[in-house]
């Protein structure tokens, strides 16, 4: 069983170079203020809780040092190697206790800790090998997931002393209540802006890049472009020669770049190696394993992933230094998800270079807001600027080009009354005076 512990400060992992062995472990700071957060909530009787932290502050370490309270935990994820990494983790905290995974090849349910696939996990023959009481905690990892049926049938089964979800984007593209689920409970939050201030992540250069690519003449399909429009548009070798500018002239040392189809990642691959670069294309595809190439990426040994969805959620890779974003941002979630990948902390790596190709698709004009140490304005004040606010050890650069395209579009996003009021305080500044009729 696992001990039932209070919260103890327990050392952060710290591997000895050239050693196989680690010292004690604690909370790092991010974590002790969620952990303190989180003993709060379960103080004031709450038996759900919601944890919203960014990528790269150890959510799921933060869950293992969370479930020292209690004696049986099931861990849900969607990803076999956030399963892994998980078990993993809890070993780490907590190595007394017995660990099993619990997917479609393997069913280790006699232990104290169970990490469960959702997918199987949500079969009925699956979810009654347990009783409704059989775990005081449940962990669901990447939490903006369980408004999903497969999750609610899970969820609905068991009868736990408390769920904590865990994520670092609990907005949901579809429009689903994740706070629900929860009660309205989240105990703590902590966005990726807020982390660099602290000193938790590593900054960022974000550089906007003019697309020229018009987006208003491919079909919107209510959630994302139409695939064979956008390819047309984007496998052009003038839009790849943009791009291997931009990359070359900006880029640090290891490189992910965001792909929006795996024919386009596989255009990109191809150009960038008749230039003398080393990349590969990674996808549902892709000839190359998926380990073997992050290995690669991490010894230097290629310069660019070129991915497509696979590094959104669950990858850790800290030598990471760049980004690459080829592709429009539709969804402002994905996007975040995505940033989240260079920020880790790494030795030697004081920032990391974000390239973002800005076009006229959809969010274009508010995708920067994320990078604000302002946040949002309060009603009846005056609305950001185009430019963020963002930590002094940050920057953000746009192009001339993006920079008018960007007030173009935030003109036409603008409701129609504001739109007259704008263009009358324009006229009058540039007249100097007004005449009343």
């Amino acid at each position: 069983m696992l001990p039932t512990k209070t919260a103890d400060p327990i050392p952060d992992i710290v591997v000895e170079p050239g050693t196989n062995y680690q010292t004690k472990i604690e909370p790092r700071p991010p974590q002790q203020k969620a952990l303190t957060a989180l003993q709060a909530t379960m103080e004031e009787e709450y038996d759900k809780a919601m944890v919203v932290m960014a990528t790269g502050l150890g959510k799921t370490y933060l869950a293992a040092f969370f479930a020292q309270r209690f004696k049986r935990v099931l861990f849900i994820a969607h990803r076999e190697e956030i399963l892994h990494q998980a078990k993993k983790s809890f070993q780490q905290v907590m190595p007394e206790g017995k660990y099993g995974i619990y997917n479609g090849k393997v069913k280790e349910s006699d232990v104290d800790g169970v990490f469960a696939s959702i997918y199987t996990l949500s079969m009925k023959e699956h979810l009654q090998v347990f009783r409704p009481d059989s775990f005081d905690l449940i962990v669901v990892d990447e939490f903006h997931h369980a408004a999903a049926k497969s999750y609610n049938r899970v969820l609905q089964y068991f009868q736990p002393k408390f769920l904590l979800g865990i994520t670092a984007t609990p907005n949901r593209m579809d429009g689903k209540d994740v706070y629900a689920l929860c009660d309205g409970n989240v105990a703590f939050q902590m966005h990726f802006i807020e982390a660099i201030q602290h000193g938790w992540l590593a900054p960022f250069k974000y550089y906007a890049v003019y697309d020229d690519t018009d987006y208003s003449q491919i079909t919107w399909l209510g959630s994302r472009y139409d695939q064979t429009e956008l390819l047309s548009a984007q496998l052009r070798s003038d839009t790849a020669r943009n791009i291997l500018e931009a990359w070359t002239k900006h880029k640090q040392t290891r490189t992910i770049a965001f792909c929006s189809s795996i024919k386009q990642a596989q255009f990109l691959e191809e150009y960038f190696n008749q230039h003398s670069y080393n990349t590969v294309s990674l996808h549902s595809q892709s000839a190359i394993n998926r380990n073997e190439a992050i290995q690669q990426l991490q010894r230097g040994e290629i310069d660019v992933i070129f991915t497509v969805d696979l590094f959104n959620e669950g990858v850790d890779i800290p030598p990471v230094d760049t980004l690459l974003f080829v592709r429009p941002t539709e969804s402002l979630t994905v996007f975040t998800q995505q940033v989240g990948r260079g920020l880790r902390l790494y030795d030697g790596k004081d920032h990391c270079t974000i390239i973002d190709l800005i076009g006229n698709y959809r969010n274009a004009d508010i995708k920067l807001s994320l990078f604000n140490t302002e946040g949002a304005e309060e009603k009846g004040k005056k609305k950001p600027e185009i430019m963020p606010v963002v930590p002094d050890n940050c920057e953000v650069n746009l192009d001339v080009h993006v920079i008018n395209l960007l007030n173009e579009l935030t003109l036409k996003r603008q409701p129609r009354k504001e739109k007259l009021l704008k263009a009358y305080k324009e006229l009058k500044e540039e007249m100097g005076h007004v005449h009343l009729i």
